[in-house]
């Protein structure tokens, strides 16, 4: 089933036969369309008019509107006018001439019939946009925090690049190589402070090791000969 909120409909031919839109005419107009209900009060008075030659002349839109009210059941009635380019239209339920149930509303903008949108689907779809980019906005949110142990949590956006600077490595993962770097120099530190500091014992144990007889020497090491 077609849906009806979605479809434009226009009748350049019948405009052009009936010289203009007016609001004497417009209902005719709209009758023309896929919106109008063939079972409606308002099919119903066009059918007793219609081989009524005396009362097609005096049917004028107040005229149609009065008989419509002593009826009951489906109409179409003119809500708002305003000449030359936009009429609205109201499809009600009757239920007395003073009751009546709205059902839908219809537009005539120029030679365009529209049917106005419900509540209940403007909200569906200002609900469904807004969940959308609410998760697309979740999605980035999720890709922004990284941890490191010196910094902690960092937010960057992925997104900014430096013209120029072909380095992809993340700001957290060179945090941390900075940080095993300086660890690496302080263990050479003191790894070469702790050869400078045995090296003179070092000299004096291999000058005592060199001065017993046959005791030979491996790689500047004094190795006793085995008894």
């Amino acid at each position: 089933m077609e849906n009806l909120d979605e479809v434009q409909w226009r009748s350049p031919e019948w405009i052009q036969a009936h010289q203009g839109l007016r609001t004497d005419n417009v209902l005719d107009y709209f009758a023309e369309s896929p919106f109008y209900d063939r079972v409606s009060n308002n099919q119903v008075l066009r059918m007793q008019t219609q081989f009524n030659q005396q009362q097609t002349g005096q049917l004028t839109p107040q005229h149609f509107e009065q008989e419509l009210q002593k009826m009951t059941g489906i109409e179409f009635v003119i809500t708002h006018v305003r000449e030359p380019d936009l009429w609205v239209i109201k499809k009600q339920n009757r239920l007395n001439p003073q009751q009546t149930t709205p059902i839908s509303t219809y537009f005539v903008i120029n030679e365009n019939v529209y049917m106005a949108p419900t509540v209940a689907a403007i909200m569906q779809s200002r609900v469904l946009s807004t969940s959308m980019f609410l998760k697309r906005a979740l999605e980035e949110a999720i890709e922004l925090p990284s941890y490191s142990p010196s910094q902690g949590y960092t937010y960057e956006d992925s997104q900014l690049t430096t013209a120029g600077d072909d380095d992809s490595t993340p700001q957290a993962s060179k945090a941390e190589l900075g940080l095993l770097e300086r660890s690496f120099r302080a263990a050479i530190s003191g790894q070469q402070k702790y050869v400078s500091d045995i090296a003179p014992i070092s000299s004096q144990s291999e000058s005592a090791a060199s001065s017993v007889p046959g005791t030979p020497v491996l790689k500047g090491r004094k190795l006793p000969l085995k008894k």
